[in-house]
């Protein structure tokens, strides 16, 4: 019930007494006490005052996702059950509380995303989950009053997505050019109907790769799968052409995969840097700024398509500008290409600030390509540039800042 905290009081001067009632937190909400005024055996007043329940609690309530208060393994593009239960501190069931339903997975969706809860203080709406498996975790939350990610882990559930049942063969590499006399290791992999990697075994592992057109493109070192699903094989480029690659699984209820490959000569190389760089002394002042880049030459055919050529050397140099220099542990400033054709090299921001012009340029290849890398001081301001001018209440907007 209830108790006074001083059931007697003296009248001010303007004739009133107080008394504080307080619970003995064994009350429930709607129960209904009365408290009378009296002076000696004179009782002048009665009142009678109903309970209610309090705010939204942080410990008290809770998010299930699925059925799983922490963390749960769900299929993509499956549609999860999401309950939010909202109490107060007294464990008592909240009724009317609107809770919002947030995650971080922009290709998730919410039957509901804003649901008032029942009597028995629960909120309760379905997730659409992405149907691809690299988004990484997704985060599930809850938010009402104090109950919210921020203030307790009970208002978020983490949800891992996986493949459904395997469908089809894929291409796990992404290459489809290379030049005449090279070898490209092609991988293949068993997905499910929307391209992701399924590694639950299949009953044959077997597959077949064909060509199109041997004169282009040979085919050699055909692996089956092996048990995480994933196959390989070598493809020859015999004389330039396009020819179509075919995969086929010796598992009947695996379907096939086939892409066209190009066998060509390199057209040109594109050599770009990640991004600018920053002074020595800018640098120096603050540790964030970057005063060291990547510079990639990329050999690629006349589309602009990478082409995997490998261990073909490219050399670097300057070409004009002093404001940038390439990093002096290259002392030859040669390169060799990987499998995709590309090769690196870093650039270091001099004392100048200004334009640099660097030059790439291939062996065994008439191609050649340049950039630009400018140089800048400390930022004397910044820039600061939204998306849109307004937003809606539980959406999101970009802000683009610029140093």
């Amino acid at each position: 019930g209830v108790n006074f905290a001083a059931p007697e009081g003296n009248t001010s001067n303007i004739g009133e007494a107080t008394a504080r009632v307080e619970s003995t937190g064994s009350l429930t909400p709607g129960e209904e006490f009365s408290i009378d005024a009296s002076i000696g055996d004179t009782q002048f007043q009665s009142l009678t005052l109903t309970t209610q329940a309090g705010a939204p609690d942080a410990a008290s309530s809770s998010l299930s996702v699925g059925g799983a208060t922490d963390s749960t393994t769900e299929q993509v593009n499956s549609t999860v059950e999401v309950s939010a239960l909202i109490n107060d501190t007294d464990d008592n069931p909240l009724e009317g509380e609107t809770v919002q339903f947030t995650t971080n997975a922009t290709d998730a969706s919410f039957d509901s995303d804003s649901v008032d809860t029942d009597a028995d203080g629960f909120a309760n709406t379905t997730v659409t989950l992405p149907t691809s498996t690299d988004v990484g975790t997704i985060a599930v939350n809850a938010s009402v009053g104090d109950f919210s990610p921020d203030n307790t882990g009970n208002a978020q559930v983490n949800v891992t997505t996986t493949a459904t049942a395997p469908t089809q063969l894929g291409f796990a590499t992404d290459v489809r050019s290379f030049a005449p006399s090279a070898d490209e290791s092609v991988d293949v992999e068993v997905q499910d109907e929307f391209g992701n990697a399924n590694t639950t075994e299949i009953g044959n592992s077997g597959i077949s790769v064909t060509s199109s057109d041997t004169d282009v493109i040979s085919v050699s070192g055909v692996n089956d799968l092996d048990s995480n699903n994933a196959g390989t094989f070598t493809l020859t480029g015999e004389s330039a052409g396009t020819a179509t690659i075919n995969v086929t699984s010796d598992e009947s209820d695996i379907a096939s995969v086939e892409a066209e490959f190009t066998v060509s000569e390199p057209a040109a190389l594109q050599l770009s840097p990640a991004h600018n760089v920053a002074t020595v002394e800018a640098s120096n002042a603050n540790p964030n700024t970057q005063n060291q880049a990547v510079l990639e030459a990329q050999l690629v055919d006349g589309e602009g398509n990478a082409l995997g050529i490998s261990s073909e050397n490219i050399t670097f140099a300057k070409q004009s500008g002093s404001a940038a220099e390439l990093n002096q542990s290259n002392a030859d400033f040669i390169k060799q290409t990987g499998g995709s054709g590309n090769a690196t090299i870093l650039v270091n921001g001099t004392s100048t600030t200004g334009e640099t012009t660097f030059i790439a340029l291939a062996e065994n290849y008439s191609v050649q390509g340049t950039a630009t890398v400018t140089t800048t001081g400390a930022a004397d301001s910044i820039s600061v540039t939204p998306e849109t001018s307004s937003v809606a209440v539980n959406e999101t907007a970009n802000v683009t800042v610029e140093f």
